[in-house]
Formats: C-alpha cells, sequence, structure tokens
C-alpha cells in the first residue's frame, strides 16, 4: 500500500462494480458503516469530505491522484481484457503523480480506513495479475522490471502450435504481425521492451521487425539474424506521460517456411 504524504482520500478500485449497480454499492457502504469510514463515489458526489473514494473500472473518470490504490475483484472474480486495460490506466495515471521516492507511511492511514481495506480485500480478493502487481506497488525506479504472460499477447492464430507451446509461430506465408499486444497502460518514463525467442535454421534467413510504443506513435527496429538459435532483442520507448502501449514482433517479408517460438516478454523501467 503506497500512501502519499499529502494525505489525501484513500481510493479503492473495484473493477465491474458500474456493472453491479446498487447491489455492489450497498455491500460496500455497509462495510464502511461498520468501520465508521465515509465512502465516496465520484460519479454521484465530489470528495471533499470522504475518507475513501470507490471507482468501479467501468466508469470514465480518473481519481485525482489519489493517496493509496486497493484493486479488488468484481463479486465473479473474473479479470477480463477490459478489466486490465481499465486498471493499468487508473494505476499508470496515478503513478505519474506520485514520486519514487515515496515510501509506505501506514500510520498516515486512519484505524478505520485500514480495516476497511482489509475488509473489502477479503470479501473480494485482490485479481493475480503480475502487471497490476507492479504498478499498484507505486512509481517504478530505473532497473525494475516485470515478466508479462504470454497470455496477454494476440499470437498468430492461423500459424501457431499451442498444442507445443504457446509461442510457437510458424512462418510460412505472408509478411504479418507474429505477435502483438497488449494494449495495456504504463506511466511517463523509458521503457525497455525485451523479447527472448529462438528460430530454426529456415526462419533464420527471415527479415524481422519489431515496433515498440504508443499504438500510433511507435519506434522500430529492423534486423536479420546469423542463425538458427535462442536470441534477446531490446528496444526502447519514451513516455511523456502514462499511456497505452503496444508491443509487435513481425516478419518483415513473406516466408516459404520455418519456426519461431518466443519464450518470454521483459518491461523495464530504464529512465
Amino acid at each position: 500500500m503506497t500512501v502519499s504524504v499529502n494525505k489525501r482520500p484513500v481510493c479503492v478500485v473495484v473493477p465491474g462494480l458500474a456493472l453491479e449497480g446498487d447491489v455492489g454499492r450497498a455491500a460496500l457502504l455497509a462495510m464502511a458503516l461498520e468501520n465508521d469510514v465515509k465512502l465516496c463515489f465520484p460519479e454521484y458526489e465530489d470528495n471533499r469530505s470522504a475518507d475513501v473514494i470507490v471507482v468501479g473500472s467501468a466508469e470514465a473518470g480518473v481519481p485525482r491522484s489519489p493517496a493509496s490504490y486497493v484493486i479488488v475483484n468484481p463479486s465473479l472474480g473474473v479479470l477480463c481484457d477490459s478489466d486490465l486495460n481499465e486498471l493499468s490506466r487508473i494505476l499508470s495515471v496515478a503513478c505519474d503523480g506520485l514520486s519514487p521516492t515515496q515510501t509506505d507511511t501506514v500510520p498516515d492511514c486512519p484505524l478505520g480506513v485500514a480495516d476497511l481495506l482489509q475488509t473489502v480485500l477479503s470479501e473480494r480478493p485482490r485479481p493475480d495479475h503480475p502487471l497490476l502487481d507492479f504498478l499498484a506497488s507505486g512509481p517504478a525506479k530505473v532497473a525494475d522490471s516485470i515478466h508479462l504472460p504470454l497470455e496477454m499477447f494476440a499470437i498468430d492464430a492461423r500459424h501457431s502450435d499451442r498444442e507445443k507451446s504457446l509461442g510457437r509461430v510458424g512462418l510460412a506465408g505472408r509478411a504479418r504481425y507474429l505477435i502483438y499486444g497488449a494494449y495495456h497502460w504504463l506511466p511517463r518514463g523509458t521503457w525497455t521492451a525485451t523479447i527472448i525467442f529462438s528460430v530454426d535454421r529456415e526462419a533464420a534467413t527471415q527479415h524481422f521487425r519489431i515496433e515498440w510504443g504508443l499504438v500510433n506513435d511507435f519506434v522500430s527496429h529492423s534486423f536479420c539474424l546469423s542463425g538458427e538459435g535462442k536470441y534477446s532483442i531490446s528496444i526502447n520507448a519514451t513516455l511523456a506521460v502514462a499511456a497505452q502501449i503496444e508491443l509487435r514482433f513481425i516478419l518483415a517479408n513473406s516466408s516459404l517456411g520455418g519456426e519461431m517460438e518466443v519464450f518470454d516478454i521483459i518491461l523495464q523501467r530504464s529512465a
């Protein structure tokens, strides 16, 4: 939990709360009442007297640099792509307003609020996802990194061999995206994306390109390989503000055959 030194209200992000409607809000209000905590739902009222701001991922508004973020699941416990995108946006925008030097100051969190958060997290556990854990821990420091699950990315479905490996793709066919995504958000800063992959002898003769950055404003790197084997390719992109990003691994020309396999995708804060 990161608590800002300016002691602004805590923000509880609840994916799908807008879809749950009055039932979901009533449940949270009941928990708050037991702990003598004032809640605010920003789509209905301002937060001047609130202890805790409650935001649903389907709502359009972004909290105003809240002091603390706690991510909790909808009742069904399902974290869908839209939740992941929206939660990464909220957390990334919040990180832009915080300093990496700010540390946990738990005593600044009122006892009633802390008890409420513990109750909410017990009733609605936080989604188990490495990206959200990474962003929720506060602004990333230089050299902080995260391994993104391949399941977050779209992989050339027509030529993939998921029975053998999720990241294995045949190259026969026209030039195309081999793997791309994941359309989540990152805070401002310079971010290095690293793809670790292997190619067989036929695939090693092909031309490839990596694109990384904003969906419509990205850095591009074209390359050829020296032979079959395992490779690690990195590329940097700088975000002036929190933004939605995309990574693309592209077969730059048509191919008669060959096969590649992606093992890992790593993001690192480099500046």
